[in-house]
Protein backbone atom coordinates (compact mmCIF):
# COMPACT_ATOMS: atom_id res chain seq x y z
CA UNK A 1 0.00 0.00 0.00
CA UNK A 2 1.39 3.39 -0.64
CA UNK A 3 2.16 5.87 1.76
CA UNK A 4 1.81 9.37 2.15
CA UNK A 5 5.26 11.68 2.74
CA UNK A 6 3.96 11.53 6.65
CA UNK A 7 5.25 7.71 6.20
CA UNK A 8 1.33 6.90 6.66
CA UNK A 9 -1.66 5.40 4.47
CA UNK A 10 -3.98 7.79 5.09
CA UNK A 11 -3.86 9.49 1.69
CA UNK A 12 -4.68 5.69 0.95
CA UNK A 13 -7.49 5.64 3.63
CA UNK A 14 -9.02 8.41 2.06
CA UNK A 15 -9.40 7.37 -1.01
CA UNK A 16 -10.74 4.19 0.01
CA UNK A 17 -12.89 5.85 2.25
CA UNK A 18 -14.23 7.73 -0.61
CA UNK A 19 -15.29 5.21 -3.03
CA UNK A 20 -16.45 3.05 -0.17
CA UNK A 21 -18.99 6.32 0.63
CA UNK A 22 -19.44 6.27 -3.23
CA UNK A 23 -20.80 2.92 -3.73
CA UNK A 24 -22.74 2.91 -0.24
CA UNK A 25 -24.57 6.49 -1.89
CA UNK A 26 -25.73 4.39 -5.11
CA UNK A 27 -26.27 0.99 -3.53
CA UNK A 28 -29.19 3.00 -1.11
CA UNK A 29 -30.48 4.52 -4.04
CA UNK A 30 -30.84 1.10 -6.18
CA UNK A 31 -32.28 -0.43 -3.00
CA UNK A 32 -34.82 2.07 -2.60
CA UNK A 33 -35.62 2.07 -6.72
CA UNK A 34 -36.01 -1.86 -6.04
CA UNK A 35 -38.41 -1.36 -3.15
CA UNK A 36 -40.83 0.51 -5.63
CA UNK A 37 -39.95 -2.23 -8.47
CA UNK A 38 -41.57 -4.48 -5.59
CA UNK A 39 -44.06 -2.45 -4.57
CA UNK A 40 -45.47 -1.89 -8.42
CA UNK A 41 -45.76 -5.82 -8.27
CA UNK A 42 -47.27 -5.43 -5.26
CA UNK A 43 -50.05 -3.46 -6.06
CA UNK A 44 -50.87 -5.32 -9.63
CA UNK A 45 -50.80 -8.80 -7.60
CA UNK A 46 -53.63 -7.08 -5.57
CA UNK A 47 -55.11 -5.81 -8.96
CA UNK A 48 -55.97 -9.51 -9.79
CA UNK A 49 -52.71 -9.18 -12.35
CA UNK A 50 -50.77 -12.04 -12.71
CA UNK A 51 -47.58 -11.24 -12.15
CA UNK A 52 -45.29 -14.40 -12.55
CA UNK A 53 -46.79 -14.22 -16.20
CA UNK A 54 -46.69 -10.17 -16.05
CA UNK A 55 -42.98 -10.57 -15.31
CA UNK A 56 -42.09 -12.96 -17.90
CA UNK A 57 -44.02 -11.09 -20.75
CA UNK A 58 -41.70 -8.11 -19.87
CA UNK A 59 -38.71 -10.07 -19.93
CA UNK A 60 -39.75 -11.50 -23.02
CA UNK A 61 -39.35 -7.96 -24.34
CA UNK A 62 -35.98 -7.91 -24.43
CA UNK A 63 -35.57 -10.96 -26.94
CA UNK A 64 -35.76 -11.74 -30.25
CA UNK A 65 -39.28 -13.15 -31.19
CA UNK A 66 -37.58 -16.43 -32.07
CA UNK A 67 -36.29 -17.15 -29.10
CA UNK A 68 -39.69 -16.24 -27.28
CA UNK A 69 -41.41 -18.76 -29.63
CA UNK A 70 -38.91 -21.27 -28.87
CA UNK A 71 -38.70 -21.33 -25.43
CA UNK A 72 -42.74 -21.17 -25.25
CA UNK A 73 -42.92 -24.08 -27.80
CA UNK A 74 -40.43 -26.25 -25.40
CA UNK A 75 -41.91 -25.50 -22.35
CA UNK A 76 -45.63 -26.57 -23.72
CA UNK A 77 -43.67 -29.64 -24.75
CA UNK A 78 -41.94 -30.01 -21.34
CA UNK A 79 -45.32 -30.20 -20.09
CA UNK A 80 -46.78 -32.78 -22.08
CA UNK A 81 -44.09 -35.18 -21.88
CA UNK A 82 -44.89 -35.23 -18.20
CA UNK A 83 -48.77 -35.36 -18.34
CA UNK A 84 -49.96 -32.44 -17.60
CA UNK A 85 -53.01 -31.54 -20.00
CA UNK A 86 -52.76 -29.12 -22.42
CA UNK A 87 -54.73 -28.52 -25.46
CA UNK A 88 -54.89 -25.41 -28.15
CA UNK A 89 -58.30 -24.50 -26.94
CA UNK A 90 -57.12 -24.58 -23.28
CA UNK A 91 -54.42 -22.01 -24.29
CA UNK A 92 -55.80 -19.95 -26.83
CA UNK A 93 -59.34 -19.91 -26.27
CA UNK A 94 -60.80 -16.84 -24.85
CA UNK A 95 -58.48 -14.55 -25.11
CA UNK A 96 -58.72 -10.69 -25.79
CA UNK A 97 -55.93 -8.66 -26.93
CA UNK A 98 -57.67 -5.36 -27.51
CA UNK A 99 -56.95 -2.25 -25.65
CA UNK A 100 -58.73 0.97 -25.80
CA UNK A 101 -57.28 3.99 -28.28
CA UNK A 102 -55.49 5.71 -24.70
CA UNK A 103 -53.67 2.72 -23.69
CA UNK A 104 -52.52 1.82 -27.01
CA UNK A 105 -51.37 5.49 -27.84
CA UNK A 106 -49.77 5.36 -23.95
CA UNK A 107 -47.69 1.81 -25.19
CA UNK A 108 -47.17 3.70 -28.60
CA UNK A 109 -44.95 6.37 -26.59
CA UNK A 110 -43.52 3.79 -24.14
CA UNK A 111 -42.02 1.98 -27.04
CA UNK A 112 -40.38 4.72 -28.92
CA UNK A 113 -39.31 6.02 -25.96
CA UNK A 114 -37.63 2.83 -24.93
CA UNK A 115 -36.33 1.97 -28.07
CA UNK A 116 -34.57 5.58 -27.89
CA UNK A 117 -33.12 4.93 -24.67
CA UNK A 118 -32.18 1.87 -25.46
CA UNK A 119 -30.39 3.21 -28.82
CA UNK A 120 -28.92 5.89 -26.99
CA UNK A 121 -27.12 3.49 -24.37
CA UNK A 122 -25.70 1.04 -27.31
CA UNK A 123 -24.30 4.10 -28.97
CA UNK A 124 -26.37 4.54 -31.81
CA UNK A 125 -26.78 7.67 -33.88
CA UNK A 126 -29.47 10.01 -33.45
CA UNK A 127 -29.72 9.65 -36.91
CA UNK A 128 -30.57 6.47 -36.76
CA UNK A 129 -34.69 7.37 -35.60
CA UNK A 130 -36.57 5.65 -36.94
CA UNK A 131 -39.77 8.22 -36.75
CA UNK A 132 -40.67 10.81 -38.99
CA UNK A 133 -39.14 13.63 -37.74
CA UNK A 134 -41.47 16.49 -35.68
CA UNK A 135 -44.02 13.88 -34.79
CA UNK A 136 -44.81 13.14 -31.22
CA UNK A 137 -42.79 9.67 -31.31
CA UNK A 138 -39.97 10.96 -32.64
CA UNK A 139 -39.66 13.82 -29.97
CA UNK A 140 -40.25 11.09 -27.03
CA UNK A 141 -37.45 8.68 -28.97
CA UNK A 142 -35.01 11.44 -28.75
CA UNK A 143 -35.35 12.79 -25.61
CA UNK A 144 -34.84 9.52 -24.16
CA UNK A 145 -32.10 8.94 -26.71
CA UNK A 146 -30.14 11.46 -24.69
CA UNK A 147 -30.99 9.85 -21.44
CA UNK A 148 -29.38 6.95 -22.64
CA UNK A 149 -26.34 8.70 -23.61
CA UNK A 150 -26.29 10.00 -20.29
CA UNK A 151 -26.49 6.65 -18.42
CA UNK A 152 -23.46 5.76 -20.29
CA UNK A 153 -21.55 8.86 -18.73
CA UNK A 154 -22.69 8.04 -15.58
CA UNK A 155 -21.65 4.65 -15.45
CA UNK A 156 -18.33 5.46 -16.78
CA UNK A 157 -17.59 8.15 -14.57
CA UNK A 158 -17.83 11.93 -13.72
CA UNK A 159 -15.15 12.73 -15.93
CA UNK A 160 -17.18 11.63 -19.19
CA UNK A 161 -18.97 13.88 -21.21
CA UNK A 162 -21.22 13.22 -23.91
CA UNK A 163 -20.91 14.60 -27.04
CA UNK A 164 -23.50 16.89 -29.03
CA UNK A 165 -25.71 14.96 -30.95
CA UNK A 166 -25.79 18.00 -33.61
CA UNK A 167 -22.03 17.50 -34.12
CA UNK A 168 -21.21 15.39 -37.30
CA UNK A 169 -18.86 12.34 -36.71
CA UNK A 170 -15.34 13.13 -38.70
CA UNK A 171 -15.22 10.12 -41.65
CA UNK A 172 -12.87 7.00 -40.34
CA UNK A 173 -9.87 6.42 -41.73
CA UNK A 174 -9.56 4.53 -44.23
CA UNK A 175 -13.43 4.75 -45.43
CA UNK A 176 -14.04 6.24 -49.14
CA UNK A 177 -14.98 10.39 -48.69
CA UNK A 178 -18.36 11.12 -49.88
CA UNK A 179 -19.31 7.53 -48.74
CA UNK A 180 -21.71 7.19 -45.86
CA UNK A 181 -22.41 4.35 -43.78
CA UNK A 182 -25.67 3.06 -43.64
CA UNK A 183 -28.09 4.14 -41.06
CA UNK A 184 -29.14 1.25 -38.59
CA UNK A 185 -32.59 1.10 -38.62
CA UNK A 186 -34.72 -1.67 -36.18
CA UNK A 187 -36.76 -4.36 -38.23
CA UNK A 188 -40.28 -3.42 -38.95
CA UNK A 189 -39.73 -0.02 -38.61
CA UNK A 190 -39.04 2.41 -40.80
CA UNK A 191 -39.62 6.19 -40.91
CA UNK A 192 -43.44 6.56 -39.52
CA UNK A 193 -44.22 3.05 -39.80
CA UNK A 194 -44.28 0.27 -37.04
CA UNK A 195 -43.03 -0.06 -34.14
CA UNK A 196 -39.10 -0.58 -33.10
CA UNK A 197 -38.24 -3.48 -31.23
CA UNK A 198 -35.39 -3.19 -28.66
CA UNK A 199 -32.31 -5.08 -29.27
CA UNK A 200 -32.44 -7.29 -26.22
CA UNK A 201 -28.56 -6.97 -25.29
CA UNK A 202 -26.61 -5.45 -22.64
CA UNK A 203 -24.66 -2.24 -22.35
CA UNK A 204 -21.99 -4.05 -23.80
CA UNK A 205 -19.31 -1.46 -23.16
CA UNK A 206 -21.30 1.15 -25.59
CA UNK A 207 -19.91 4.95 -25.01
CA UNK A 208 -21.11 8.21 -25.48
CA UNK A 209 -21.14 9.34 -29.14
CA UNK A 210 -18.07 10.73 -29.91
CA UNK A 211 -17.79 14.54 -31.46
Amino acid sequence: MPLDQTGSNTASNDSAADWMRQYRVQKRRCDEENGVLRNIVKRAKADGMNTTAMIAAVKATKLEPEVVSADLRDQIRYMGIIHLPMTQASLFEGIDFEVNSSTEHKDDLWTAEDAGYRAGRHGQRIEDCPYQTGTELHVHWVQEWHKGQAAIARELGPDVKVASANKKRKPRQGKLQGVSEPAYVPTAARKGKGRPRGSGRSNGGARPIAA
